[in-house]
């Protein structure tokens, strides 16, 4: 993603932002043409802190069958928009623009085991519906069928 130099932001900042936000568009390329869905997800780390996106994927959905672990996806998280006048500067001779919250995250994306699943699980009902509902609603998310997989962050901006 393209971050013009003064809107930089630095990288614990922009994982703050997607872990709070814990929502994303999920994309692959399939050989002809971009696949994706949005999903909620939860961020944990690798044994060496890479940071890792956790998320599910419907049994069905075209996504599970690129999960490979090699192929590189995109989790696109964003937040608050805005649309700026040339009006509201000083200058006359201004453009409009759109200022926006966004983290791109990037790397391969695998299918989890059946340990990592149950333990993505409860992450994931933790992130969404808080952890006092967690461990009870974790036998409905591992009975619906759904795949999961994760992807490594390597590409962020704001």
């Amino acid at each position: 993603m393209y971050t013009p130099p003064p809107f930089k932001s630095d990288r614990a900042a922009s994982l703050a932002f997607a872990e709070a936000r814990g929502f994303g568009l999920v994309s692959a390329w399939d050989g002809n043409k971009p696949v994706a869905s949005s999903l909620p997800f939860y961020l944990t780390s690798a044994n060496d802190g890479t940071p890792r996106a956790a998320f599910h994927v419907a049994r069905h959905n075209p996504l599970v069958k690129l999960a490979d672990g090699t192929t590189s996806w995109l989790l696109a998280v964003n937040g608050a928009d805005a649309y700026v006048s040339p009006d509201w500067y000083v200058s006359p001779d201004q453009v409009p623009t759109w200022l926006y919250q966004a983290v791109h995250l990037t790397g391969p994306v695998r299918a989890m085991s059946e340990d990592e699943l149950a333990a993505a699980d409860r992450g994931a009902q933790r992130q969404v519906r808080g952890a006092a509902v967690a461990e009870e609603a974790v036998a409905v998310v591992e009975d619906d069928g759904r795949a999961a997989g994760s992807v490594e962050e390597s590409d962020r901006g704001s």
